[in-house]
């Protein structure tokens, strides 16, 4: 049969070949395209988590930097200088601010989140010091109660992640305690729990370090407010 169509045989085959070949080359642009736009976009996360590592960099350094220029920031000395505080209040306002839109763009890690506990930490202190009632001052400590907790959740191990949250922890509770606070029955309950959450991150540290005095001496600060 083939002999007697062998025209027509020919015309198929080369139909079929040229199908083929039709078929094939759209199947390889298209693979090609797939690639091309894969390649796109890997570059692009690339460049993206290029962006994230640089800006988290970058957030570190300037929180270390902020944590070292308020490392006396509680001196009585420096306390009396005019409008010093006031200046310190601002540096915290523009580091917290920082790090809230680098997390809004970038997330966190919690190295970063350790940082800015701290911060608000130190935030909360000073407050302590200019505004002993506002709520700023408990905004600021619960806000770092917040964060400490996560970070101490995703690494329990870390004994300076639970060394700070034990001390805002302690922050929390000294603001409760103060007067006038301390006259209600909401802040008594309040402060009661804040010391009992310090003083069990202060019991994990001593029982994991019992060699560390600093922990020791922390704990019994616990235990003695909560006398």
């Amino acid at each position: 049969w083939t002999r007697r169509h062998r025209t027509l045989v020919n015309t198929a085959a080369a139909t079929l070949a040229i199908a083929i070949a039709i078929g094939g080359g759209l199947l390889l642009r298209e693979r090609a395209n797939t690639l091309a736009a894969f390649d796109q976009v890997s570059e692009q996360q690339q460049e993206a988590e290029r962006k994230r590592i640089e800006a988290e960099r970058n957030l570190k350094v300037a929180m270390d930097a902020v944590e070292q220029l308020l490392a006396n920031v509680s001196n009585p000395q420096l306390a009396k200088v005019p409008g010093l505080q006031e200046t310190w209040v601002d540096v915290l306002k523009e580091t917290i601010a920082f790090y809230d839109r680098f997390k809004a763009n970038s997330g966190s890690s919690p190295e970063v989140d350790y940082r800015a506990a701290k911060v608000f930490l130190q935030f909360g202190h000073l407050m302590t010091l200019t505004k002993p009632n506002s709520e700023d001052v408990i905004r600021n400590y619960e806000r770092g109660v917040e964060l400490a907790e996560a970070i101490v959740l995703k690494e329990p191990k870390r004994n300076d992640f639970r060394e700070l949250l034990a001390l805002l922890h302690l922050g929390c509770a000294d603001y409760y305690w103060m007067p006038p606070n301390m006259a209600t029955e909401e802040y008594d309950a309040k402060t009661e729990m804040h010391f009992l959450r310090a003083e069990q991150q202060c019991a994990h540290l001593t029982l994991q370090n019992p060699g560390h005095q600093n922990y020791r001496n922390m704990q019994a600060a616990c235990f003695i407010r909560m006398d």
